[in-house]
């Protein structure tokens, strides 16, 4: 699946692409989960702030992102598209995909134990790079401050997304260095 490039190919066309692909094939239960699969290909799902229109009336936004990730281009309206993948289709999607992906848990909650046990000197890139050679992507999520408050894993073998909180405490004995 080839990503979005803005101002190199037709926005709407690229993003449902991409969109129907992600949404077909990756097993995500919550909307950061989904945008953390489709940040790979320079797409993101956004509701906009609490206060917009669209975030009170339910509504969702498909923008693309240029390479570091910042927003680009217009957003375009999920219900825009002929498929419809709506915030309503979506949580519909995530009860089913909460079932699917039980199994493909154990193998991203082995990879970030075998990486971290015993182990003293685990950097959060090293952490990065390991799980990354496994075929897991490691998503952070940070707040204006530029402090991480979430990571989230996205395995592209098994096709499965998890939260981190998604496997309990991680108890790490000293604080990552080097933080990203």
């Amino acid at each position: 699946m080839v990503s979005a490039n803005y101002g190199k190919v037709e926005t709407k066309r690229a993003i449902l692409n991409i969109l129907a692909r992600v949404i077909e094939k990756y097993k995500f239960t919550s909307l950061p989960e989904l945008t953390a699969a489709l940040n790979r290909y320079n797409v993101a799902a956004d509701r906009g702030n609490e206060e917009s229109r669209t975030f009170k009336k339910g509504g969702l936004y498909n923008r693309m992102l240029n390479a570091k990730g910042e927003r680009v281009g217009v957003p375009i309206k999920a219900s825009d598209f002929h498929q419809k993948l709506t915030l309503n289709y979506l949580q519909n999607r995530f009860k089913i995909n909460d079932q699917l992906r039980q199994t493909d848990k154990l193998r991203v909650k082995k990879a970030i134990d075998f990486t971290l046990y015993g182990k003293t000197n685990v950097t959060l890139d090293r952490l990065i790079n390991i799980l990354k050679r496994e075929g897991i992507d490691t998503v952070l999520r940070k707040n204006e401050s530029r402090l991480i408050y979430e990571i989230t894993y996205v395995d592209h073998r098994s096709k499965a997304v998890f939260n981190g909180s998604s496997f309990g405490k991680i108890i790490v004995q000293k604080p990552f260095r080097n933080a990203v």
